[in-house]
Order: C-alpha cells, then structure tokens, then sequence
C-alpha cells in the first residue's frame, strides 16, 4: 500500500508541474495575441 501511495504522490507531482508549464504556455500565447493584435 505504501508503494501505491508513493506512485501516488509521484503522479500528484507531476501533474502539478504539467499544469504549471501548461498555464506558462497559455499565459505566453495569449501575450503573443495581444502583442500581434496590437499591430494590426
């Protein structure tokens, strides 16, 4: 059961940092629209 915990743990972890850059990325492409709006 401790294992399984772990495993877990590890996939918790993951998926945190997997949303992190996902949120980067979408913060980054929205900067991009508004920058390329902005010159049109």
């Amino acid at each position: 059961m401790r294992c399984w915990h772990l495993f877990l743990r590890g996939i918790g972890a993951e998926f945190k940092e997997i949303s992190l850059s996902v949120r980067r990325s979408e913060n980054a492409l929205l900067a991009i629209f508004l920058y390329m709006w902005g010159r049109i």
